[in-house]
């Protein structure tokens, strides 16, 4: 017996009541996944679709749920047995491991663009301020007159 088709809101534009929690996180999973998919991957997927557009009323064979997904504007339906559909994900969410850093470090060169940023901010800090030194001293004047 073919399951029920699954669909994803992305931009959330319809509004649901809750979920059960368990369908819940698997949707989440499954969001998460072809988020970090890569777009050049996702795009060849999409435009090697060969397969005719279904009909509503067509069956699917048994064994297989209806997988549809919206990218760049386009909608692309497929009629994928399970293991195939879980390979896609893991293979989505392995295509983006690379990218990741642990302990929130950043890049090399990210972290010396940063670095740069902050010390040429700091000297147009010090030279907008005329005279730095006595600014703090008639402050401390002003405080020692009260």
């Amino acid at each position: 017996m073919a399951e029920a088709p699954v669909e994803l809101d992305f931009f959330a534009l319809e509004k649901r009541g809750p979920a059960p929690m368990a369908s819940r996180s698997s949707v989440r999973d499954l969001q998460a996944a072809i988020s970090r998919m890569n777009p050049q991957f996702l795009r060849s997927v999409i435009t090697s679709a060969t397969i005719p557009a279904s009909t509503p009323s067509s069956e699917s064979p048994p064994g297989t749920a209806r997988l549809t997904i919206f990218y760049n504007g386009t909608v692309a339906v497929f009629d994928v047995p399970h293991d195939k559909a879980e390979m896609v994900i893991r293979m989505a969410a392995e295509e983006d491991e690379g990218g990741i850093l642990k302990d929130g470090d950043l890049p090399h060169a990210r972290r010396r663009s940063l670095q740069r940023f902050l010390e040429k901010r700091k000297e147009r800090l010090t030279a907008t301020v005329p005279y730095a030194g006595k600014v703090e001293s008639k402050g401390l004047a002003y405080l020692s007159c009260q």
